[in-house]
C-alpha cells in the first residue's frame, strides 16, 4: 500500500529549488556587472592615455607647422624684394632715374606675404628731407646701408625702426649693399663689422674692415631706435 505525501512536503524542495536558481541568478549578474564596470574603467583610462598622447603631438606638429609656415613667408619676402629691385633697374635703364615711389613701376600694389606693402625710399629724395623725416635704412654706426634705394619688407611685426639693429628691424626682410644681401635684419646686422666688399662712399672703413668699425656710438644709437628709426613706417 503506497503512502500518500501531503501537498506541502512535495512543494518544499521544488521551493528550495526555485530559491537556489535565483540566488545564483543574481550572483552571476553581479559577477558580470562587477566585471563590466572594471573593463569600463579599463577602457577609460586607456582613452585618456591617448587623447594626452595625441594632444602632446598636436602641439609639436602646430608648432613645427607654425614655424615652416613662416619660414616660408621670409623666403617669399627675400624673392620678392630681389624681384621688385630688378623692377627698379629696368625703370631705371629705361628712364635714366630711379621711381620715386614703387607706383611708378606701374605693377600694381606690392605687399608682402603678412599683408603689408613694401617699403621704398629713393635716397636722393630722402637726403633733401629733414633728419628727423629721412626714412633711409642705416647700419649701427649711422650709416645708409644703399646707394641709391632702399627697399625692405616691414616683417611679420609689420613695424619699423631705422636703424638695422633695433628691436622692430630684426625680422625686416631687408635689400642692402645695393643687392649684396637680400635677408632678414638680424642677419644682416649679424654681419656688421666683418669683411664685405660693399662699401658706401660715406663709410669711413675698408674693405678688409667695413663702415664704423665695431660700432663705438652706432651702437647706442640703434638700441633705442632713436631719431626717425623709432617711428612707425
Amino acid at each position: 500500500m503506497k503512502t500518500r505525501v501531503p501537498e506541502n512536503q512535495k512543494r518544499l524542495p521544488a521551493f528550495h529549488s526555485v530559491r537556489i536558481r535565483g540566488v545564483l541568478g543574481s550572483v552571476r549578474k553581479r559577477l558580470a556587472s562587477s566585471r563590466s564596470v572594471e573593463i569600463t574603467g579599463f577602457t577609460l583610462i586607456e582613452l585618456l592615455i591617448v587623447m594626452a598622447i595625441i594632444s602632446v603631438l598636436a602641439t609639436i606638429g602646430y608648432i613645427k607647422y607654425s614655424g615652416f609656415i613662416e619660414q616660408t613667408k621670409v623666403t617669399k619676402a627675400i624673392a620678392d624684394v630681389k624681384q621688385i629691385a630688378q623692377f627698379i633697374e629696368d625703370f631705371n635703364e629705361r628712364n635714366g632715374r630711379y621711381p620715386n615711389d614703387l607706383g611708378e613701376l606701374e605693377r600694381g600694389e606690392f605687399k608682402d606675404p603678412w599683408g603689408n606693402p613694401y617699403q621704398y625710399v629713393y635716397i636722393a629724395e630722402d637726403d633733401k628731407k629733414d633728419k628727423n623725416e629721412q626714412k633711409a635704412r642705416r647700419d649701427r654706426n649711422q650709416k645708409p646701408i644703399n646707394t641709391y634705394f632702399d627697399l625692405w619688407s616691414n616683417g611679420a611685426d609689420g613695424r619699423y625702426q631705422q636703424q638695422v639693429n633695433g628691436e622692430k628691424s630684426r625680422d625686416d626682410i631687408i635689400y642692402a649693399w645695393d643687392g649684396e644681401f637680400v635677408g632678414l635684419g638680424k642677419d644682416l646686422d649679424d654681419l656688421y663689422g666683418k669683411p664685405r666688399k660693399w662699401k658706401h662712399s660715406t663709410d669711413d672703413g675698408t674693405y678688409e674692415t667695413p663702415g664704423g668699425g665695431q660700432g663705438g656710438q652706432g651702437g647706442q644709437g640703434g638700441q633705442g631706435g632713436q631719431g626717425s628709426g623709432g617711428q612707425g613706417g
